[in-house]
């Protein structure tokens, strides 16, 4: 029997007994009226239409009392998958939706959607509640499934009456619930930066220092390139080629004074095209000082063309950072960082330990610095 492909649109075909116009969908046969007329050709446009645009499935092909709460919540997920396909958190976003209806699916998978409510959503947010989630991360959760439940009713799955009850959940405020509140983010201390800063490669630590100076994103910093930075100027002008709102039309302009171009200036190629902060500088840097802290002589082994030493690594180091693998980057200098504080004194901290994250790098410039500007 022939595979039916997924794109395949039923065709339309004669009724040879009745001279009429016949399709079928989902083993469905639905007759349109006297074959080749023009009435013919526009119910068939119109049938196919409305199959389309419900999921290859017409509404009465599912009535609303047997959607459950788990097929509601299915269909979500995969527009949300095509929805946000573009983004550039894509993974984040459909984390935070999958983790938000993880809860609706275990406490009302089975339930029918018309019957998800009010206090079925009060009783999944209690739920939060109890698990330890911040308020914030719970009113988060909240906008999410109601989002979920709008957009079902956009689609004609449920009736309007199912979103305008949820939607008279309110969030949770202040001091009105026993979900504890998030922490509040701190600025860093310039003491702790120069602590990491040591034991950092040097395109992360230049990386943390632009970040320092200027308040830019973790985002805007990995992807800079030579043709994104204009040098005719005494005053640098960067604008990245994609940024956090961008989709909203906005336009970001990062400035350079002089100490952030000193920083830069070194790390600037000839290819335009090419990113500035490299992994592979990284990996030659490390090298460079192995080599320099090298206790045998080379005549030893161990060296370039010996077959001791690997010239080739299993996995190439990428064009770029980015977020996740600068975040790493940083967290390692503080982790060791933090090794060599516990066996001396620490100047800052009576500890010995530093903290330090790539997250708290802009607004750490932009409170106790602020961008700098000349």
């Amino acid at each position: 029997m022939p595979r039916v492909k997924p794109d395949h649109i039923p065709t339309l075909r004669l009724h040879a007994a009745s001279g009429r116009a016949v399709v079928k969908l989902k083993s469905r046969t639905h007759y349109l009226g006297t074959y080749g007329s023009p009435e013919c050709v526009t119910a068939y446009n119109e049938l196919i239409a409305r199959w389309l645009a419900n999921g290859r499935q017409l509404p009465e092909e599912r009535p609303e009392a047997t959607l459950s709460v788990n097929r509601i919540l299915l269909r979500y997920i995969e527009h949300c998958t095509k929805k946000y396909a573009s983004r550039r958190r894509f993974n984040r976003i459909m984390s935070h939706v999958k983790t938000a209806l993880r809860t609706v699916r275990e406490m009302y998978g089975s339930t029918a959607a018309t019957a998800f409510g009010p206090r079925a959503l009060l009783a999944v947010r209690e739920a939060w509640v109890k698990a330890g989630l911040a308020r914030v991360t719970c009113n988060q959760n909240v906008t999410i499934v109601k989002a979920c439940f709008r957009w079902a009713v956009r689609e004609e799955l449920l009736p309007p009456t199912v979103w305008h009850g949820l939607s008279t959940v309110e969030g949770l405020r202040s001091g009105e619930s026993t979900a504890p509140e998030p922490k509040k983010v701190k600025p860093v201390p310039d003491a702790h930066v120069d602590a990491a800063l040591p034991f950092m490669a040097p395109p992360v630590q230049a990386m943390v220092e632009l970040q320092r100076l200027t308040g830019m994103r973790a985002g805007e910093v990995v992807i800079m390139r030579t043709c994104d930075v204009d040098v005719t100027g005494t005053l640098w002008v960067y604008k990245p080629c994609e940024h956090k709102t961008d989709r909203h039309g906005h336009e970001r302009t990062i400035y350079l004074g002089q100490q952030a171009q000193s920083i830069l200036r070194p790390f600037l190629s000839r290819e335009l095209a090419e990113y500035i902060f490299r992994p592979a500088d990284a990996v030659l840097a490390k090298r460079a000082e192995r080599t320099a802290n090298r206790r045998t002589r080379l005549s030893c082994g161990n060296r370039v063309g010996s077959r001791k030493r690997k010239t080739h690594l299993k996995r190439a180091p990428r064009e770029r950072y980015d977020s996740e693998s600068y975040r790493r980057a940083v967290w390692y200098a503080c982790d060791a960082a933090d090794r060599a504080a516990r066996n001396e004194e620490h100047p800052c901290e009576t500890c010995g330990k530093v903290y330090l994250t790539w997250r708290f790098l802009a607004r750490h410039a932009l409170v106790k610095h602020g961008a700098e500007v000349e």
